[in-house]
């Protein structure tokens, strides 16, 4: 017999992962939904942004939250904002932890922060040249 797992909690981190998701499109201009490629169902999410992979969103129904992991094509910012709690310094680059609505704003604050950090940074490095 197998058994059958249910994490009820799976519907509300169901419903702030697209709060975020919808949030995080209409704050950083120019991120739009990326394409997951795969046959089976994706297991997450993908907003690209400038024509790139921005972030990585997916649900952790065992673990109670939405893990957003920053893709290494973007600068972190490593400053204390309202975001540091959310902040997961992870071996594949900065990842922040979702668990209630309330943690939107904050996160969607970092990327908008990353997002600006990497453009300074790209337009310092054309002047340069």
């Amino acid at each position: 017999m197998v058994a059958v797992h249910a994490y009820p909690k799976d519907v509300g981190l169901s419903k702030i992962a697209e709060d975020f998701i919808a949030t995080v499109l209409r704050s950083i201009p120019d991120a739009r939904e990326g394409v997951v490629m795969t046959t089976a169902p994706a297991p997450y999410r993908r907003i690209d942004c400038d024509a790139r992979a921005l972030i990585y969103v997916r649900m952790r129904p065992k673990k109670t939250m939405v893990r957003v992991d920053i893709s290494g094509l973007w600068a972190s910012v490593t400053t204390p904002g309202p975001w540091s709690e959310l902040l997961l310094r992870a071996s594949t680059g900065p990842a922040l932890i979702l668990r209630h609505f309330s943690d939107v704003p904050a996160a969607v604050a970092y990327l908008q922060a990353c997002v600006e950090l990497t453009r300074q940074q790209q337009r310092a490095a054309l002047k340069a040249v």
